[in-house]
């Protein structure tokens, strides 16, 4: 007897639920959605340009890698007794 009636109050909760899921959507609702696709938009446009500035930021510093050794090289290549730019 008691598998039975925890199978009734089980069928009447999954009854209670499909019905509950056939309303349609009012304007809270349909607001809600919208706001949920803007912010994921936003999001994803946010991600983007994270992506494009850390390309940006390896990229510069590459070049100030590269700027380094050239001034090294430069450096090493002065005069001993050449007089430095004071």
């Amino acid at each position: 007897m008691r598998i039975a009636a925890k199978a009734a109050v089980l069928l009447c909760g999954v009854v209670l639920l499909l019905s509950a899921c056939r309303r349609e959507e009012g304007p809270a609702e349909r607001a809600g959605k919208e706001a949920d696709k803007a912010m994921q938009e936003s999001a994803q446009k946010m991600n983007e340009a994270a992506q494009r500035m850390g390309e940006a930021m390896h990229k510069a510093g590459e070049q100030m890698g590269q700027a380094g050794k050239q001034m090294g090289q430069a450096r090493r290549r002065r005069p001993r007794g050449a007089r430095r730019g004071r």
